[in-house]
């Protein structure tokens, strides 16, 4: 929690002030809340990122994670590679999408739940077998049938060269 200074109970109205105690003497600064950290955690970690907006709670002196009471904070997880979004928890918004809101009225702590992508085995074959192929979008091409591990579900970019020439066939 964050705080901000509001006044002296002698009356001064500024964090540095003069006194003049001729006896015991007891002077107390009063403050208010002025922000209340939002953290913001991945699990498992590095399974992706949350992206914040505003990105921090810009006060001056207190941390970018502190945002004045009654601020509202989108929030916006992406899936790392081969990671699929699954659940907000710690969050008031829409549980099983990736953008959700919070509205800071105490601190809060907020996690995006990710889950690693099942994997298949993808196998492209020539025929006739031996000519060039490719998985995905850079690379050298290889002979095939060649085979790589790709997360489930996901659109998997494959291709040969064409036309191709195989010399002493």
């Amino acid at each position: 929690i964050g705080y901000s200074f509001t006044v002296w109970s002698t009356g001064g109205s500024t964090a540095n002030t003069n006194v003049q105690p001729s006896s015991n003497f007891t002077a107390t600064a009063n403050f208010k809340v002025a922000c209340y950290a939002l953290t913001v955690n991945v699990q498992p970690a590095n399974s992706g990122s949350v992206a914040l907006s505003p990105a921090s709670g810009g006060l001056t002196g207190l941390p970018a994670n502190c945002y004045a009471p009654g601020t509202v904070v989108a929030l916006t997880a992406t899936a790392a590679t081969g990671n699929v979004f699954q659940i907000w928890t710690g969050a008031t918004g829409t549980a099983n999408t990736t953008t959700t809101t919070v509205t800071i009225t105490a601190p809060v702590t907020v996690t995006a739940n990710f889950a690693v992508l099942p994997s298949v085995t993808l196998t492209v074959a020539t025929n006739p077998t031996g000519l060039q192929a490719r998985i995905g979008t850079s690379g050298a091409y290889a002979a095939a049938p060649i085979s790589q591990q790709v997360p489930a579900n996901q659109t998997q970019t494959i291709s040969v060269t064409d036309p191709q020439f195989v010399s002493g066939t």
